[in-house]
């Protein structure tokens, strides 16, 4: 018992909690506010390094696209026909751009939510 912390300490309880409610009540709050705004912060780092992700992803697959593209033209050789693979392309297009019209994105409006601070650099 003599290694312990809490019998070092004069107030235990006013040091935790403060001396009134209304103060400990205040720090509970602060203790809460910091909490949660630090799983903010990592929720914000994460989406941001996942938006770096895909963006470099479709990079890479468009070039491997573009690589394959290349490789089939050089295949085919003279049976390659541009018109047919072009129509071809054209209508994978608008399949795609179908596809990210039907994504909706949540917006969130953290002003709103009295958290304006979210995507400001710490």
């Amino acid at each position: 018992m003599s290694g312990s912390i809490d019998l070092k300490r004069k107030r235990p309880m006013e040091e935790d909690y403060g001396k009134t409610p209304e103060e400990g009540y205040a720090q509970g709050e602060a203790a809460a506010t910091e909490r949660y705004r630090a799983i903010l912060r990592l929720v914000r780092d994460e989406q941001t390094a996942t938006a770096k992700k895909n963006s470099a992803e479709v990079e890479r697959n468009s070039l491997s696209d573009q690589i394959a593209l290349l490789e089939e033209m050089l295949h085919k050789g003279d049976r390659f026909d541009i018109r047919a693979e072009k129509t071809r392309l054209k209508a994978e297009l608008r399949r795609a751009k179908e596809e990210v019209k039907a994504i909706k994105v949540p917006f969130v409006d953290w002003e709103k939510l009295g958290e304006g601070w979210f995507w400001s650099r710490p």
